[in-house]
């Protein structure tokens, strides 16, 4: 949150200054140029102010970080899922918002979420391909 932000919703904004050597190998260097917010003088409208803002900030990295995971992938792209510990081939046949629709190899449907998919590299003269038709069962014999 920038400083003007925070002072518009009445926030008390203390910097904090954090050297590299003191960061754990696993806290990112954005870590280092956080600000700590002191919410212990906030009214409930503050803090439910503040509530929705981070609200939408997750919810903005979410969707960034799902896009991202989906533009590597086309309708029609043969993946590779690991849903409940075997993996399941298909086709990617449909984008929706948060998943991809991918139609296995035996037929079902799974929404599934991009982040879970990889491309399938098969060999083209051993994979079996089965061309499909529609059949209309509108028809009565």
């Amino acid at each position: 949150m920038e400083l003007l932000q925070a002072a518009m919703l009445g926030l008390h904004v203390l910097p904090l200054v954090a050297r590299a050597s003191e960061l754990s190998p696993r806290t990112s260097r954005s870590a280092a140029m956080t600000m700590p917010i002191n919410i212990d003088q906030l009214s409930i409208e503050e803090l439910v102010a503040l509530n929705h803002r981070v609200i939408a900030r997750i919810k903005l990295l979410e969707q960034r970080s799902t896009m991202n995971s989906m533009v590597k992938f086309n309708v029609g792209s043969r993946v590779s899922f690991d849903p409940d510990g075997s993996i399941r081939t298909g086709t990617l046949i449909k984008f929706n918002p948060k998943t991809v629709v991918v139609l296995t190899d035996d037929g079902q449907r799974w929404k599934v979420s991009p982040h879970f998919l990889r491309h399938l590299v098969e060999n083209q003269t051993t994979a079996n391909i089965t061309p499909m038709r529609r059949v209309d069962r509108d028809r009565t014999d």
